[in-house]
């Protein structure tokens, strides 16, 4: 009997005929099906993206190959060649990084330029060019001073902004806002040369001190001079470290005991600047040490005839070869850090001045000492006040011009032209001989140069003091912007000497070639 009440189950069976409406879509497909077909699609996109992608790169590497295929090593060559030699000095490099490259791709794909023959050849080229530049790059040290004269003779402001590396205004005379960034100058836009960068120095004397503990160094078929550093120490511009690093890299009998300074049976420092370069001689053939420093008298010009160097004919093995050193601050920062020694921390004085009283007090005193008939630039006997020049105006250029610069009068903010070139020109030409200038600033995170010089490995107390904590002084929060202007421009002479020491370190450091 037929179940009337559903006419859909089978009599034979006992199950429903049709499909079960749990499994089916509004319109009856299957959505396992619908699932299925939409990944099929999604990987047949998927494929034919990546083709098309295959496609359009293989396309124009074909093209590359072609305009390869168009270039020979003699027409490259020769499109350098054509080149200024300055622009060639600074593109060599990345030319022979492309080349390596280049001749890597020809010898894969099977090319008819030989890549061997190709590098050889550019290689050649580069060794032309380079010897080329490096006689070109650097420029004499009357040209150095002609230069840096010209700059401290523009306006403040216009030297201020010029200085100021981290805007780029167009107008950037040293390279700096380069040569922070790590990167070499270009010798384009006219330049033959780089009119602020002296020859180095011949490194003889260096070379002669990083060899003085080998053993067979001064056997009797070529017995060769003592080497010894001279540090020229600018008071509050990292002499103290500078000291210190040398006694962790040196042995305890060749660094004297008081901050490196030779000492006698009247004192502690004997005043090594005012010495004779006779009473100099006969002192380091007498004691052991290699590293002597002259903080408070000016830099002795004649110092510099010790200065050996090993193509002449003979070297003369009783006289002492001398590397000499310096380490130079920002001008400002060095007269802030002065007054917090001198004028707070090592003054008995109840009242403390401020810091404007203490540096024009400062400055009233070496104009009292450069009238002096015993001042410190005349070296006459012990000057007792050592400090007369510490908190003085454009103190660098006093220090290396033999203490030959001026202090500007009372009624005016700076020196005439004619009082200071002459000195000015001195202390660039005497930094100039120097076989490093450090910009304490850059000792701490770059102390590379210092290292090559003097084989020096530990640099762990780059930066220390005497007394007290270090601290990081910064005129420009501490002065008013009227007084930092004011100060900044009675210290022009030392803004100068300044910035091109740090634009000649950082070359030294970033293009050694």
């Amino acid at each position: 009997m037929r179940n009337i009440r559903n006419p859909n189950l089978s009599r034979r069976k006992g199950r429903y005929k049709g499909k079960p409406q749990r499994f089916e879509g509004k319109n009856g497909i299957n959505l396992v099906t619908t699932l299925v077909w939409c990944i099929t699609i999604c990987i047949a996109l998927f494929f034919g993206i990546m083709f098309l992608i295959f496609y359009v790169s293989s396309k124009n590497k074909n093209k590359s190959l072609n305009k390869i295929d168009s270039i020979s090593p003699l027409s490259l060559t020769s499109t350098i060649s054509v080149a200024r030699v300055g622009s060639e000095a600074i593109e060599t490099e990345e030319v022979i990084k492309r080349s390596d490259g280049l001749g890597s791709s020809l010898g894969k794909t099977n090319h008819k330029l030989n890549a061997k023959k190709f590098k050889k050849e550019l290689s050649e080229k580069r060794q032309i060019i380079i010897r080329k530049a490096s006689s070109l790059d650097n420029s004499s040290m009357e040209d150095v001073s002609n230069f840096l004269a010209e700059l401290a003779k523009m306006p403040t402001p216009t030297l201020r902004n010029a200085f100021n590396f981290e805007v780029d205004d167009g107008y950037d005379p040293l390279d700096l806002s380069l040569l922070e960034r790590g990167e070499c100058p270009n010798i384009m836009k006219g330049r033959s040369r780089i009119p602020w960068l002296p020859q180095r120095p011949s490194g003889d004397a260096a070379s002669i001190y990083r060899s003085r503990h080998e053993k067979n160094r001064n056997d009797a078929g070529d017995k060769q001079p003592v080497a010894v550093v001279w540090y020229e120490h600018l008071s509050k511009a990292g002499g103290t470290s500078f000291c210190k690093l040398a006694q962790e890299n040196m042995r305890t009998q060749e660094v004297p005991s008081y901050y490196c300074m030779p000492s006698n049976k009247e004192s502690p420092d004997a005043r090594v600047g005012q010495w004779t370069n006779k009473k100099f001689i006969d002192y380091i053939n007498e004691k052991p040490h290699r590293l002597v420093s002259n903080e408070w008298e000016p830099f002795p010009i004649e110092r510099l005839d010790l200065q050996q160097q090993q193509e002449n004919e003979s070297l003369d093995s009783s006289l002492p070869m001398l590397v000499f050193t310096t380490s130079i601050r920002h001008p400002l920062n060095r007269l802030v850090s002065a007054y917090t020694f001198w004028g707070i921390t090592n003054n008995s004085a109840a009242n403390k001045p401020d810091l404007l009283t203490w540096l024009h007090r400062r400055e009233n005193m070496a104009r009292s000492d450069w009238t002096s008939p015993q001042r410190l630039g005349k070296r006459v006997g012990v000057n007792g006040n050592f400090l007369a020049q510490v908190g003085r105006s454009n103190f660098a250029v006093w220090k290396f011009s033999d203490g030959s610069l001026p202090v500007s009068s009372p009624d005016s903010k700076s020196l005439d032209s004619n009082e200071w070139l002459g000195p000015f020109q001195l202390a660039v030409r005497t930094l100039s001989r120097f076989d490093l200038v450090m910009p304490m600033e850059l000792l701490s995170p770059h102390p590379e140069p210092l290292k090559d010089l003097l084989g020096w490995e530990s640099m762990e107390k780059a930066h220390v003091v005497n007394i007290g904590k270090v601290q990081n002084s910064n005129a420009a929060s501490d002065l008013t912007p009227e007084d930092y202007e004011s100060f900044w421009n009675a210290n022009k002479l030392d803004m100068v000497i300044y910035y091109w020491s740090r634009a000649v370190y950082l070359m030294r450091l970033h293009c050694p070639a």
